[in-house]
């Protein structure tokens, strides 16, 4: 077996295991990349000198955490199947991930935003309802546009999320389900299957992306903002409030508590900094 077949195999079982396609290409796109020059080797040239050298890259260390997380992942599936002899990564350390998180949004940001969502008369419900699930209920753009009329239990107050780490329950505020509510009762047309839709057709992951960086740019909003920063603002706001980081966990559908961990670190920090200024202290 060649490495350019023996991608194929893992790609293969990943559909198998029913997952994602963007992760499937995902892999595809990294693996093709790394292994370009090696495709016709045989597996077995697949050793620890080699992963070393298909890494060493002029990339940002995030970058390369990735580009290990998939050759990982595929080495491991070919030795657990007894395609390869060893883990070619036993012993290795793996890359230090650099997390640089953005402010959070500000309660004046979020006012500019709904305020310019709302001036569009055509679709004003749709973007107050789209905004609240990006900022209440912290969904990714690709999961609001997967959402279909079929996703949201009206009944117990959740949206039924088809995220990239599978399906979960997600609780909708009373923001969230009296906005969502008078979108469909009052504004949405058409028979699509999909929940948000722009005339006829369900809107996409790219489009919402677009459209919260349009709104934060008509809002006049001076930094970069997109989907992503809502989500950040929402679980940064859950934990400040209160909340817990294991439901958080479940509510952001991380894979590994780790991921939570980044957040919980933030707010961490915010309460150390406050108690610094605040907390009791003898006079000198």
């Amino acid at each position: 077996m060649t490495i350019s077949e023996a991608i194929e195999y893992f790609l293969s079982d990943h559909r198998r295991l029913g997952s994602r396609p963007a992760t499937i290409q995902w892999h595809r796109t990294i693996l093709n990349l790394l292994l370009k020059d090696h495709l016709e080797a045989p597996v077995t040239a697949l050793n620890k000198p080699l992963m070393v050298k298909v890494l060493d890259r002029e990339v940002s260390t995030n970058t390369k955490a990735n580009y290990e997380k998939s050759l990982r992942a595929f080495t491991r599936a070919l030795y657990r199947d007894g395609l390869i002899a060893r883990f070619p990564f036993e012993g290795m350390k793996r890359p230090r991930e650099e997390y640089k998180p953005k402010k959070t949004l500000t309660q004046e940001e979020i006012n500019r935003l709904f305020a310019v969502a709302s001036s569009d008369p055509r679709y004003r419900l749709r973007n107050r309802a789209m905004l609240f699930v990006l900022l209440q209920a912290g969904l990714r753009a690709s999961e609001v546009a997967r959402m279909q009329v079929e996703d949201v239990d009206w009944e117990n107050a959740a949206i039924i999320v088809r995220g990239k780490t599978g399906d979960a329950f997600v609780p909708m505020s009373r923001d969230v389900y009296q906005a969502m509510r008078a979108y469909l009762t009052k504004e949405r047309r058409g028979q699509s299957r999909y929940f948000f839709v722009t005339g006829k057709q369900g809107v996409t992951g790219r489009s919402v992306s677009r459209w919260v960086q349009r709104l934060a740019e008509r809002a006049k909003l001076t930094r970069p903002i997109g989907p992503h920063l809502l989500r950040h603002t929402f679980a940064t706001s859950y934990l400040k409030a209160g909340g817990d980081a294991f439901r958080l966990q479940r509510l952001m559908r991380h894979k590994t508590a780790s991921m939570t961990q980044r957040y919980l670190n933030l707010v961490l920090d915010d309460i150390a900094v406050d108690l610094n200024r605040k907390v009791s202290r003898p006079e000198p």
